[in-house]
């Protein structure tokens, strides 16, 4: 039976037999949990647990151009396993439906949000069980990632699971077809209309992404994107300060190596909010948009610096990451940036512009970047 639908009266046992045929397939231990709680305090006569039940599973989540975004929880008016798995059986039934043909790639990526992995992983398996090769990244990254990784790998879709600057409660799941974008109707409506049509979620099939030749990602597709986004920055000055801060998510690692091997300064990161954190406790709504509450780190009372966000106080100056190679010849790769570019203030390559094309670069440099504390001492 379908879970979503209009209630038009207030009839409590219908509210309760799709709850309970819900709790049948639920696969998430959490949700189910949450689920009997709210079952329980319905059937004791708790109004506000009737209220919440009834917006549970009054309607389901609209799947559109933005994809889906949600509260976490149970029910089909929650962003859960049960939704995900859904939509990804949808998708799978439209790109084969559109010509995409067996074995054909979809690379899916995740953020640090709550249950991101998951919902990632049963995308994954429900790609592979469609037939097709499911390619997961390979920890929580940007967005953008997602959309560079489809091209770069030539793949028929991307996921991503994500809900960008949503409250910490909630979660959503991003589409993008071959061409890199997000999808644009009427791409959205016949997604959706194969969402609908999908069945319980035994029917589903689901089996481990290595079934179809699918696998987790290493990094050599995160080293090809920052390099390329590296490669953007045309010719100018680079003695700019700035101060950023990824807000609790996921950016902290990327945009300090992109503005490094760009020939940037390392910019000074906002200590507090560094680290992904899908509570993200200094910040009432991690929009950085948005005004920032009193709890949040103070305004940096020093001269002026560019920032991607609200001024904060930095908390840790960070020295240039360097590759530990010797100085390249004259036309070579630039050991300090890995990059084709050579900027002679981090480079010490007399060329101002390398010949070799950047993705050559790459190789030259083995193992991780050291970074460096304010005292210079390097740390992996």
């Amino acid at each position: 039976m379908p879970y979503g639908g209009p209630v038009t009266t207030p009839d409590t046992d219908v509210l309760l037999t799709r709850a309970q045929s819900w709790l049948a397939e639920d696969p998430d231990e959490h949700t189910r949990d949450e689920l009997i709680r709210v079952i329980a305090a319905v059937e004791a006569g708790d109004a506000d647990a009737g209220a919440d039940l009834a917006d549970r599973f009054r309607g389901t989540l609209e799947f559109g151009t933005a994809g889906l975004r949600g509260a976490l929880g149970a029910g089909p008016n929650r962003m859960n396993r049960i939704v995900v798995i859904r939509a990804a059986a949808g998708l799978a039934a439209y790109l084969l439906d559109t010509g995409t043909t067996p074995g054909t790639p979809v690379v899916i990526g995740y953020d640090a949000r709550h249950k991101s992995d998951v919902f990632a992983r049963d995308t994954a398996e429900v790609m592979a069980g469609a037939g097709l090769k499911p390619l997961l990244l390979p920890r929580p990254l940007p967005t953008p990632l997602l959309a560079f990784a489809i091209r770069e790998l030539g793949c028929a879709a991307g996921v991503m699971v994500t809900a960008s600057h949503n409250p910490p409660q909630d979660n959503g799941y991003k589409v993008y077809l071959g061409d890199g974008s997000q999808i644009v109707p009427p791409a959205d409506s016949e997604i959706a209309a194969r969402i609908a049509a999908v069945g319980s979620l035994e029917s589903v099939p689901r089996v481990p992404l290595e079934s179809t030749g699918g696998r987790v990602l290493d990094d050599g597709i995160v080293d090809s994107y920052l390099d390329t986004v590296a490669g953007l920055a045309g010719d100018g000055p680079r003695d700019l300060a700035i101060v950023y801060t990824p807000l609790h998510g996921v950016g902290g690692g990327a945009l300090p190596t992109v503005l490094e091997n760009a020939g940037f300064a390392t910019p000074q990161v906002v200590a507090e909010q560094e680290a992904p954190d899908p509570d993200f406790p200094t910040v009432a709504f991690p929009n950085p948009r948005s005004p920032a509450p009193s709890t949040a780190p103070s305004p940096s009372p020093s001269g002026p610096a560019r920032t991607s966000s609200s001024p904060t106080t930095p908390t840790r100056t960070a020295a240039p990451r360097r590759c530990r190679m010797p100085a390249p010849a004259a036309g070579g790769c630039c050991a300090a940036t890995r990059s084709a570019r050579c900027w002679p203030t981090i480079c010490s390559a007399p060329a101002a512009r390398a010949s070799t094309p950047r993705r050559s670069c790459r190789p030259r440099c083995s193992g991780r970047w050291p970074r460096r504390t304010g005292s210079g001492t390097p740390r992996r």
